[in-house]
């Protein structure tokens, strides 16, 4: 798949933004600080009224808007931090460990972070995480080894994933990468189901 296959996939028309409440792992390319606090927005408020716990991996100046954002929906952020039902970390400490992006790690994680919103009492774990300050520190087989192990995660109702980019940080590789590894596809203000979606092979980790 070139660039020109996925720059003419990403301007074809959107579906209906909605479609986010039957998703459990989709991608969402931001070009703007507007887009990128539009696009976790109803992830967020979906989990909330599920009674899922939210787990917020983004950069922090990023939460302190997303935090008055939310606010401003007549949403108690302070609250639901101190219920535990929203838990903010930064991306680096669910990604990295010894400054080293390892998937296994990472799975385990995320794993262990759904158990314990499981014992909790949550439903579930809904996680919205911008990796997009971090995108140059591994290859692209890993981070595409990452992406397809978070989707078969996904899958198996581990978890429900909103991934984050920046489209300002994103070679054409990398992009077609993202573009393999999500069913669904956020742009703009709206959404893309995914034909070049690599189904089969997401759901067989490696």
């Amino acid at each position: 798949m070139d660039k020109k296959t996925v720059d003419k996939f990403l301007e074809e028309p959107v579906v209906e933004q909605s479609l986010v409440e039957s998703l459990s792992h989709l991608c969402w390319v931001y070009a703007n600080e507007s887009e990128q606090l539009d696009a976790f927005e109803p992830s967020v408020i979906q989990a909330l009224l599920e009674h899922e716990q939210c787990l917020m991996a983004l950069p922090k100046d990023i939460w302190e808007k997303a935090a008055l954002r939310l606010a401003v929906e007549n949403i108690d952020i302070p609250g639901y931090v101190d219920n535990g039902q929203i838990v903010y970390t930064t991306p680096q400490e669910i990604l990295f460990s010894d400054d080293e992006l390892d998937v296994d790690i990472i799975i385990g994680r995320l794993q262990a972070a759904c158990r314990r919103a499981r014992a909790q009492g949550w439903a579930g774990l809904s996680v919205v995480l911008d990796a997009s300050d971090f995108i140059e520190k591994a290859d692209i087989s890993k981070w595409l080894d990452y992406e397809l192990r978070t989707d078969y995660e996904c899958s198996l109702g581990s978890c429900v994933m909103l991934c984050m980019y920046d489209s300002r940080r994103l070679t054409g590789e990398l992009l077609a990468m993202i573009v393999k590894s999500h069913p669904i596809i956020g742009m703009g203000s709206g959404l893309k189901i995914n034909p070049f979606y690599m189904q089969n092979n997401s759901r067989q980790p490696q």
